[in-house]
């Protein structure tokens, strides 16, 4: 009888730590990196940063487009926000469809894509989520050619949590992390400070 009282203690602190907040996300961790982003000179960048989000979809079938994209809005638009506060200009698109998404041939100088990789979720509802980043440059020229793929990374996070689940104890710290890991795929192209 002890042990049964002493577990339900436990189990109510367990939940009582849970709701105060006690819990946080980790910074992004990378796995893998290659390439480099170039300064872009005297051009005034104007970045499009997709979040690619089809296995958001897939891990969740009943979700719908617009749900499973409105998650992603707000981190689309602390980065937009972010860019701008930095000299550049900046647009983003939650992509939630199975098929790859078409870079855009003109409008912007460059494309950042942040595709969901792999994601997992537990039997408690947790999801995990590995992606896949690639920053693409633009030929702004009249000629048009294809856009040249400059840097890639592929890095663990879930950071988008911080911006719609509120018990995390460092949601604010963590929002920030996010984007500045964003931002810093494509920080040598921005204007410098």
């Amino acid at each position: 009888m002890k042990y049964l009282r002493v577990l339900s203690i436990a189990a109510t602190l367990a939940a009582a730590v849970l709701a105060s907040g006690c819990i946080s996300i980790p910074a992004p961790r990378v796995t893998s990196q290659s390439g480099k982003a170039e300064a872009s000179g005297d051009t005034k960048p104007n970045v499009l940063l997709v979040l690619h989000v089809s296995l958001q979809r897939k891990a969740f079938p009943s979700s719908t487009a617009k749900q499973a994209e409105a998650m992603y809005d707000p981190v689309g638009q602390a980065f937009v926000k972010r860019v701008e506060a930095l000299g550049g200009k900046a647009d983003y698109k939650v992509f939630s469809e199975a098929s790859d998404f078409e870079i855009p041939q003109a409008g912007y100088t460059h494309v950042l894509v942040e595709r969901i990789k792999q994601m997992s979720v537990s039997g408690q509802g947790n999801s995990y989520r590995t992606w896949d980043a690639t920053l693409w440059v633009m030929d702004t020229s009249t000629t048009r050619r294809a856009a040249k793929k400059v840097f890639t990374q592929v890095y663990e996070s879930n950071g988008v949590f911080c911006f719609s689940v509120t018990q995390y104890a460092n949601k604010v710290e963590c929002q920030v992390q996010y984007v500045d890991h964003l931002v810093a795929h494509m920080a040598p192209v921005l204007p410098a400070k």
